[in-house]
Order: C-alpha cells, then sequence, then structure tokens
C-alpha cells in the first residue's frame, strides 16, 4: 500500500523529487509497482550506484540525469558509514 513514504527509509517520498526507472530496475530491488522509493534508496536495495541505463528517457528524469552527470547518487551505503554520520562527497 502507498502511503506517501519511502518503501525504504520512511520519509515523504512525495516531495524529493520525481523520477522514472525501468520496470526491470524496479523488479531487480524487489518493489512492487505502487511502491515509492528515493532515488538513494533504490541505490541501497541494489548496492550499487544508479547510473542512465537504469532510467526511462522519460522528460522527468531530466533533472536526474543533471544530478547523474555530477556522479552525485550513491547508495546510502556510501554516504554514512557504519555509525550514522554522513560521509562528505568527493568533489
Amino acid at each position: 500500500m502507498n502511503n506517501g513514504r519511502c518503501i525504504v527509509c520512511q520519509r515523504d517520498a512525495y516531495i524529493s523529487g520525481w523520477y522514472k526507472v525501468k520496470d526491470k530496475v524496479w523488479r531487480e530491488a524487489g518493489l512492487k509497482p505502487d511502491q515509492l522509493c528515493h532515488c538513494i534508496c533504490l541505490a541501497y536495495l541494489l548496492g550499487r550506484r544508479l547510473n542512465r541505463e537504469d532510467f526511462t528517457n522519460s522528460e522527468v528524469n531530466d533533472i536526474v540525469f543533471a544530478i547523474l552527470d555530477k556522479g552525485r547518487i550513491r547508495p546510502l551505503n556510501e554516504m554514512f558509514d557504519d555509525k550514522g554520520r554522513k560521509i562528505e562527497a568527493e568533489r
């Protein structure tokens, strides 16, 4: 059931931006069609970084492609250490 929250972190998923990945990527992560998931949480479920090939060619992904081109979508386990402290991104 969709309650408007990310299936992984349980934070509001409606205000964090929209994106569309290919159906096979969503299934690979073990997600159901009616579930919501932030990009970084999807990367966490997949255990890898997301790349352009994971996304559809929908215009809704334009902002995602801009972010991906800067290498900024990383799995949660690359963003926080094992004590939950944020790891600074390399620039």
